[in-house]
């Protein structure tokens, strides 16, 4: 049977469908909301003139000032998203201490957030994607009051997200959010040198992503939370302070899983808790720490490498097979090298140095130093690579002994461990030996009390 159809009805569900798409709306705020007034969910000073409503995308730009969209102290957004643009933000600055916003699509694009209040906490809920490099802006100006942000929103995107202290208190910035698909990282920057005390406290096992997290100014607290970023860094100007710590009863493990290098020059510790706060170097990429570290869990050493250049504390340091550390600080705790692991060279005139005791596991040989120029050493002179004052077990290194010897550089050059202090002994080819004698190579030399 053949089925008859109204062309008339049907002319008349496509024009419906055409208004009901063309009804959406891109609406800008046209300038920023005076204090004491609010376009959050007010027709205040939209394009359109009408309060936000579903089905239209709203944005907020800077002309050369700053924007603010105003909010009141708890509130939820009714519009499709909310775009923040760069020199846009949504200020929260309402009479009570504590609020609560909530929008289901936060796209911060170069603009921010702010706790204006006077002090009190501000808490975001929905969905924030950082699209462009953005802040979390807790107080103004040199106001010493302490403003918060508990952000539980879930956070996407792979622009990095800046969290702004400007002032002298204990300002803290939680994050609660499963993050696991941010990739922009977080960055603690504090802006004045009296924000040191600004805290970002972790509140979930993926709250930081994946990208790298920064701390040039103030504290990131693990809070208990054993979690994984793309990689650290951060460099404190003169007379400022950065820690990474674990207020916490919980132990904790940062897990620095990095592919590329990063370097962070603060202080990782354990905290005020008594849990204490443990490392580990994952990925292909480098870590490099020139801080006085004093955390005293253990430190491992995964995959890629980990450079000593300030030291580590009372921490067992453990180099998984491929897995390579090096650098020109002091380990205070025992550093273990398991079998096919290695040892970069980065400065003969500033060798690693151990204070504990240094355990080469069975297949440590020749072949796993790293950073060394055969070719270019001097003959007849001793080189530290490792300085520990106390004893070693050398038994199961490979090329133990002239009749272990192996080929090294481009010249015709062998080389061997001997016996005494570990020492490894570099000579010309066989023919070359009996005119140039022999050149030493000192790998480890235990110091003389």
């Amino acid at each position: 049977m053949k089925t008859s159809r109204n062309p008339f009805l049907a002319l008349l569900v496509t024009c419906a469908f055409g208004i009901s798409q063309a009804s959406a709306a891109d609406i800008t705020l046209l300038q920023s909301d005076p204090t004491g007034t609010n376009s959050f969910t007010s027709a205040g000073n939209w394009s359109n003139s009408a309060a936000p409503s579903a089905g239209n995308d709203y944005f907020v730009t800077g002309d050369g000032t700053t924007f603010n969209l105003r909010a009141p102290a708890n509130a939820t957004f009714a519009g499709d998203s909310l775009t923040i643009n760069n020199g846009g933000i949504l200020a929260w600055a309402p009479s009570s201490n504590t609020g609560t916003l909530t929008v289901s699509n936060l796209i911060l694009n170069g603009g921010g957030v702010a706790n204006f209040r006077t002090s009190g906490t501000l808490t975001l809920e929905g969905n924030v994607d950082v699209t462009a490099a953005s802040a979390l802006r807790l107080g103004s100006g040199a106001n010493t009051s302490v403003r918060n942000i508990t952000l539980n929103s879930t956070v996407t995107g792979n622009g990095q997200l800046e969290m702004l202290a400007q002032n002298n208190s204990v300002s803290t910035l939680t994050v609660n959010g499963n993050n696991s698909t941010f990739t922009g990282g977080f960055l603690l920057s504090g802006n004045v040198a009296e924000s040191d005390n600004s805290v970002l406290t972790v509140g979930h096992v993926n709250a930081l992503g994946s990208g790298t997290t920064t701390v040039d100014q103030g504290t990131l607290n693990l809070n208990g939370f054993s979690v994984s970023i793309g990689g650290l860094a951060g460099t404190p100007s003169e007379g400022a302070d950065s820690f990474v710590q674990n207020n916490s009863d919980t132990a904790a493990t940062l897990t620095v899983n990095s592919s590329g290098d990063t370097s962070y020059a603060g202080v990782i510790r354990n905290g005020s808790g008594t849990g204490n706060l443990g490392l580990n170097k994952s990925g292909s990429g480098t870590l490099t720490l020139s801080g006085v570290n004093t955390y005293t869990g253990d430190t491992v050493v995964s995959a890629g490498t980990l450079f000593v250049n300030g030291s580590l504390g009372n921490s067992a340091v453990t180099v998984d097979p491929l897995a390579t550390i090096g650098g020109t600080g002091t380990i205070n705790g025992d550093l273990t090298f398991a079998a096919n692991s290695f040892l970069e060279v980065i400065d003969f005139d500033n060798p690693l140095a151990i204070a504990g005791t240094a355990t080469f596991e069975s297949g440590f040989g020749i072949a796993n130093l790293l950073g060394i120029d055969w070719d270019s050493l001097d003959l007849n002179t001793a080189y530290t690579l490792i300085s520990t004052s106390q004893a070693f077990e050398a038994g199961d290194i490979a090329n133990f002994g002239f009749d272990n010897r192996v080929s090294v550089g481009s010249l015709g050059r062998e080389a061997y461990f001997t016996d005494g202090s570990l020492a490894l002994v570099v000579i010309p080819e066989p023919r070359a030996a009996l005119l140039g004698g022999l050149g030493l190579l000192m790998l480890l030399r235990r110091r003389r009390s």
